[in-house]
């Protein structure tokens, strides 16, 4: 009975040894040569606040990776960025951060058929007058990052060039004519000055923002190849802001037809920004391969 036991025992630590020694082989942290692919989680966040609160405005923005500047500047600048990683060792890694966006809106509205009801006031036809908006921009960071530790949890450390560029232009479809009889047509985007309309406002380059960025955090292994992970960035940039032109019809009275001109009408602003704002993946989660 004590060899059955004896033996017992020993084949229980024997199993328990085998299977700590195949934990301690586990590398959860990444190694040379392996690239890594994160995004922000902050939108999952944002859903959960939403949900429980019962609300469409609960957020967690100050978390969401923001390459360069949140959006409060109506610079259309991405929220959310794809990060890249390659080990170029176990403790040193290349690292890219981009993020891309563009938008394309029509708006129509109904205004006044001016024709018909000179015509017939009593008339209520109307026309459609279209204003088109594209915009796109896009930013990205290209770097290098420091890592220290061999567990599950690793310090991050790093920095990087940034850069972005966003472009906008705007042009207006009228639906009643400009004519030597209708000399102030109805329109729906405010009012005409001085006998004059807009046709079309654009930027005469893109607006450019370029700088430097640190950051430090950590990161958390949930498994082997995946993680979640945190950074706090401090940053200085560099903005040149695009200078603007406005395309403009009037009626001139002299040669008795609609004109056209185009005009610098925005120089252009120069502006120097630093702080902590989180530029990219502040709140983020990786996948290495």
């Amino acid at each position: 009975m004590k060899k059955i036991i004896l033996i017992t025992l020993v084949c229980a630590l024997g199993i328990k040894g085998l299977r700590a020694e195949n934990e301690e082989r586990v590398n959860f942290v990444p190694s040379q040569g392996q690239f890594s692919v994160g995004f922000d989680v902050s939108p999952i966040f944002r859903f959960v606040g939403n949900m429980f609160n019962n609300s469409d405005n609960v957020t967690l923005d100050p978390l969401s990776g923001t390459p360069v500047l949140n959006n409060s500047r109506n610079a259309l600048l991405p929220a959310a960025s794809i990060m890249g990683r390659y080990m170029f060792t176990d403790n040193i890694a290349f690292i890219a951060n981009i993020g891309v966006l563009g938008n394309s809106v029509t708006t129509r509205m109904y205004v006044r058929d001016d024709r018909a009801f000179t015509l017939d006031p009593l008339n209520n036809d109307r026309l459609i007058d279209v204003r088109n908006v594209r915009q796109n921009g896009f930013s990205m960071m290209l770097g290098g990052e420091y890592r220290i530790g061999q567990n599950r949890v690793q310090g991050i450390f790093g920095g990087g060039l940034m850069f972005a560029s966003v472009g906008s232009r705007t042009t207006y479809e009228w639906a009643n004519a400009m004519t030597d009889i209708n000399r102030a047509p109805t329109t729906s985007w405010g009012q005409l000055s001085g006998n004059s309309r807009t046709l079309e406002v654009r930027g005469g380059s893109p607006t450019i923002f370029w700088g430097l960025a640190t950051h430090a955090g950590a990161e958390f292994f949930l498994a082997p190849g995946i993680s979640i992970g945190a950074t706090v960035n401090l940053y200085i940039l560099r903005e040149n802001g695009a200078q603007t032109y406005t395309k403009t019809e009037w009626f001139n009275t002299g040669s008795n037809q609609v004109e056209t001109w185009t005009a610098l009408t925005a120089p252009g602003n120069r502006a120097t920004r630093w702080g902590t704002d989180n530029l990219g993946g502040s709140l983020f989660i990786a996948f290495y391969f």
